[in-house]
């Protein structure tokens, strides 16, 4: 009777301390200004929660559907035409922002404490037009919006993984 409640304890003991080490879930969140890229969004959005989950140490999953996270990362894909390079643009998310050349990407990203309801840190990348084309070659397109943001995302999760260990 004993060695079965020392069995017990020690099944808790471990039960309590794999819940208490479980991921830190975060909300992932992509948006464009523009339908091109936002049909190719709903794919990158599931890949990159499946892909980040795995590796990034958190469990990620779209914002819209997650009311336990801890974080929710916000990345926005801006792109810019000719006549937004010499007036100025608004992005996906009501910011007025100058534009350099038409053509151009403006990737920006945050990252929101949801408990602290504040901004934990944020940054942005431009790619200039000659590395993202206007032209019909969709896949191009996409395949350089993936990368970016991809890449974005990792960075933003890193730095996050940082932040937990403080």
């Amino acid at each position: 009777m004993k060695r079965l409640i020392g069995v017990f304890l020690l099944m808790v003991a471990a039960a309590s301390a794999q819940s208490s080490s479980a991921p830190v879930k975060v909300g992932l969140s992509i948006g464009s200004n523009r339908e091109r890229i936002q049909k190719m969004l709903p794919s990158l959005q599931e890949r990159l929660q499946k892909e980040l989950s795995g590796k990034s140490g958190f469990t990620v999953v779209a914002a819209e559907k997650c009311s336990d996270c801890k974080y929710i990362v916000t990345i926005d894909v801006t792109q810019h035409n000719l006549i937004e390079a010499s007036l100025g643009n608004t992005n996906s998310v009501g910011e007025h922002q100058p534009v350099d050349e038409p053509g151009s990407l403006f990737i920006k990203y945050e990252v929101e404490d949801v408990a602290g309801d504040s901004v934990v840190f944020k940054d942005s990348m431009s790619l200039p037009p000659k590395s993202e084309p206007l032209g019909p070659d969709f896949q191009q397109l996409e395949t350089i919006v993936r990368n970016q943001v991809s890449a974005v995302a990792n960075q933003a999760l890193k730095k996050l993984k940082k932040k937990e260990k403080h």
